[in-house]
């Protein structure tokens, strides 16, 4: 069937094509849907037939045909509601069906959005006016400011990307490249618009593989936009258990499998250099380094602070944590980090039509509101989001290393003060130490401050811990949580 559908929709490109398909596979699967159904029962009936007949070589053979049946009728249950659960932590077991479709039915009635209230206040139970809501919320959210364009933060940036690994990075894309990017992708991730995930293009690449790999890399060569593949869905997925406003709501973006294919092609060109463009005090996503790494000298040097009650210097620990942290990304910001670091033009604009093309519709209760452009942000389901995000908090990095260089920050000791630690990132968390001063504080702050006016990210203070070592003394505890207004820990 699939090999006839897709050749009756030859006209067109692969996203009309999809489309087309689609359409087809859903009246297929309604009139299939029945038949199933009455499959089985008539399976089941024809068992119990069999199993009230005398025993014979012919009745037992037609037992085992008819349970063979029924067994794959219960594998292809099992799937669905596996796909519907989401569930990726078990593989292997007996048939998980009733388990899966429990998790299924949890995951609906979680997902379900009973009220919302919109900027002023007012409340609404209507999915038409709430999806309005999401709208306009992320409408503002993804709209771009005035910030991005720092050039003093640019001017302290040095060149890291050299004339090879742009050479890398422009290297011939392949079909090979396409086909191990498929090959490597979660098979039942939640789909994006056209509703295939990616088992169907691992399954059936031998179908159209080589069609949807030489689409791919016309997008790739800059011979298609990219537009066509990179409208996105936004669903929303709780963050608190009881759901009043928007930001209560983490936005996850539900990409294509065809825009998955391209930009994980993209990743791969890129991984192998990044720990040359990215401080060591990243350590996620970094081929090479490990997140743990940080989290150990982390306790260690938290551990340090505790003990540590005859040292002469005073510091503080500060866990920032950082609101809305891709959706604030001005692009201009990160065009820039990408062009001062030295990547060349061609891979700059290839990076940024992925992310600037993308166009947005929220998804809440089943409904879909109507489809809107940002001008800034990453998506947080985007292959390419954690990699693009790392180099705009080099940002952050760049400044709090020239902050120490003058002698504003410190940083924490380790060890017999040899050295010492001034900041560590964990993905989009990060834990910045300096002096536990009145100065010390305000050093950390002002950095802060600069980049969040360049970048367009926020710190929220609010939600953000500090810890001071067993050393400082209650006053300037008081003073450095009033100062930074954040928790103390």
């Amino acid at each position: 069937m699939l090999v006839r559908r897709w050749g009756d929709s030859a006209e067109g490109s692969i996203p009309n094509k999809l489309e087309w398909l689609g359409y087809q596979m859903q009246s297929w699967s309604r009139s299939r849907s029945r038949e199933v159904k009455e499959n089985r029962v008539e399976l089941e009936e024809r068992l119990d037939f069999l199993f009230n007949q005398e025993l014979s070589d012919e009745i037992l053979e037609d037992i085992m045909e008819v349970q063979l049946g029924l067994n794959l009728e219960a594998d292809k249950e099992e799937l669905f509601w596996e796909q519907r659960a989401r569930v990726n932590w078990l593989k292997n077991g007996d048939r998980n069906t009733t388990f899966f479709h429990n998790i299924a039915v949890q995951r609906q009635s979680r997902g379900r959005i009973a009220e919302l209230k919109d900027e002023y206040g007012g409340k609404t139970s209507l999915n038409e006016e709430m999806l309005k809501i999401a709208s306009n919320y992320f409408g503002k959210l993804f709209t771009a400011s005035d910030l991005g364009k720092d050039e003093h933060l640019f001017g302290l940036v040095e060149r890291r990307v050299t004339a090879s690994m742009n050479d890398m990075l422009l290297r011939q894309f392949t079909e090979e490249e396409i086909t191990q990017a498929v090959v490597m992708m979660a098979p039942l991730k939640a789909p994006g618009v056209d509703g295939f995930p990616a088992t169907f293009f691992q399954r059936y690449w031998h179908i159209f593989g080589s069609k949807v790999s030489r689409y791919c890399l016309s997008i790739l060569n800059g011979q298609s936009e990219v537009g066509e593949i990179n409208k996105t869905r936004l669903v929303l997925i709780p963050k608190v258990d009881k759901l009043k406003n928007m930001s209560h709501f983490r936005p996850i973006s539900l990409c294509t499998v065809i825009y998955k294919i391209i930009v994980k092609v993209l990743v791969t060109h890129m991984s192998s250099m990044l720990g040359s463009c990215i401080d060591e005090a990243q350590g996620a996503f970094i081929p090479g380094r490990l997140i743990s790494d940080n989290v150990l000298i982390a306790y260690e040097v938290l551990h340090s602070l505790k003990m540590r009650k005859k040292r002469k210097r005073r510091n503080f620990a500060l866990k920032l944590d950082m609101s809305k942290a891709y959706d604030r990304v001005e692009w201009d910001f990160l065009a820039g980090m990408m062009k001062h670091l030295g990547f060349h033009e061609d891979w700059i604009v290839l990076i940024m039509r992925c992310v600037c093309s993308v166009t947005y519709s929220v998804c809440l209760n089943g409904c879909t509101g109507e489809w809107f452009s940002p001008s800034r942000g990453l998506r947080q389901g985007d292959p390419l989001s954690p990699f693009l995000f790392f180099i705009c908090a080099e940002g952050f990095s760049i400044l709090i290393q020239e902050a120490k260089q003058k002698g504003w920050i410190r940083g924490a000791p380790i060890g017999r003060e040899r050295f010492s630690i001034n900041h560590l990132f964990f993905a989009n968390d990060c834990i910045l130490f300096g002096d536990a001063s009145c100065e010390g504080a305000k050093a950390i702050y002002d950095v802060i401050q600069e980049y969040e006016l360049a970048s367009g990210k926020r710190v929220n203070f609010d939600k953000s811990l500090v810890y001071f070592g067993a050393n400082v003394n209650s006053g300037v505890r008081e003073d450095i949580v009033k100062m930074l207004g954040v928790r103390w820990l």
